[in-house]
């Protein structure tokens, strides 16, 4: 007498479990415009029982039972007793064999769990009761269990982002636009979960909008260099005068107080934040320091006159013969070095007038 203990659920029952678990939320991330960042979530599929049998006091021939998986990937469950004699069962999957239990006795539950899937919908082929006619106290069952498709959706700041359906999120090329939270929800036909929010913060490097303006100025006169930047706050400033570090010029503003000869150059200042830097272009910055004549001399083949000179700064030596006349005349050009120049003119021809030196 074979007797057929329905126990679990009738042959093509189903019935859905827990809804999806998020393992790993997507976590929050910083990054620069232009950069690129990879949201991800880590979901686990909830199961769906989908069919079991439970047979119990088995014998005479050998018994098989043939099911099909679905074509998502899901798990085999089996548990037997064989009695007080020896019994075998043998498990086939597709037509390959993926389990045997030998023969073997006794009032233990045995069980075993293999996975499958996904694919191909296919065959399962379960034989028992092989070896032993006639004898009683066999027991077996099993139950089939499937992993539920799970759908991802993306949001951002609470609304859907069209295309964004899988566990990962990618965003390249990364706008200002792009900052805010992200979620996900995952779902299955047992349910719904939505993510944590992640937040997206987006660094904006440094830009000059307005650049530092070069300047001359008299010597003990006063005056200011300064530059206007955007980027992400907060901004941080150092100004340069020659590409070397001035101390304690750390302002968008550089005021420069009873300038001296030793005050010119070019001048730039680097602004950086935590995205990156920039630099901006150079400012020149003239001391103009009246020249002093002196050693005048003059004889009756030579005239000449010398005269100090600072750096960065250029002297015209200009010439007219007459006081009343409004025009000038450059007769000679030099740039500024620091040192004395020496101007010397033969009197021989028309060199008679009267002399002055244009700082610029």
């Amino acid at each position: 007498m074979r007797l057929l203990l329905l126990l679990l659920a009738l042959w093509g029952v189903s019935c859905a479990q827990a809804s999806p678990t998020i393992l790993t939320d997507p976590q929050s991330q910083t990054n620069v415009v232009g950069g690129s960042v990879n949201l991800s979530v880590s979901v686990t599929n909830s199961a769906s029982y989908t069919t079991g049998f439970n047979y119990g006091d088995l014998s005479g021939w050998p018994f098989t039972n043939v099911f099909y998986t679905g074509r998502v990937a899901g798990t085999l469950n089996f548990s037997y007793l064989f009695g007080s004699l020896n019994d075998r069962m043998t498990v086939y999957y597709g037509g390959n064999q993926i389990y045997d239990t030998g023969y073997v006795g006794g009032s233990q539950t045995r069980t075993f769990t293999v996975g499958y899937g996904p694919g191909t919908e296919m065959s399962v082929t379960v034989i028992i009761n092989e070896g032993n006619y006639n004898i009683h106290g066999s027991k077996w069952g099993y139950q089939l269990t499937q992993l539920l498709p799970i759908s991802y959706q993306w949001q951002f700041n609470g609304t859907n982002l069209s295309g964004f359906t899988n566990a990962t999120c990618p965003i390249t090329n990364i706008a200002t636009l792009n900052a805010g939270g992200y979620r996900v929800v995952a779902s299955d036909n047992s349910g719904a979960i939505t993510s944590a929010v992640a937040t997206l913060t987006v660094l904006v490097p440094p830009s000059i909008t307005q650049q530092p303006i070069g300047f001359s100025v008299l010597a003990g006169a006063s005056s200011n260099l300064s530059v206007i930047a955007t980027g992400t706050s907060p901004l941080s400033y150092q100004w340069q005068r020659n590409s070397t570090n001035i101390s304690g010029a750390t302002g968008a503003d550089y005021a420069i107080t009873n300038a001296q000869a030793v005050d010119a150059g070019a001048y730039r200042v680097v602004v950086t934040n935590a995205a990156g830097s920039a630099t901006s272009a150079l400012a020149s910055l003239k001391v103009l320091i009246s020249p002093n004549l002196t050693n005048v001399n003059g004889s009756s083949t030579n005239f000449g006159f010398s005269y100090a000179t600072a750096v960065g700064s250029t002297y015209i030596v200009e010439r007219k013969t007459n006081l009343h006349d409004a025009n000038w005349t450059s007769v000679a050009t030099n740039a500024g070095t620091g040192g004395q120049v020496n101007y010397v003119v033969s009197t021989t021809g028309n060199t008679n007038g009267f002399y002055r030196i244009v700082v610029r």
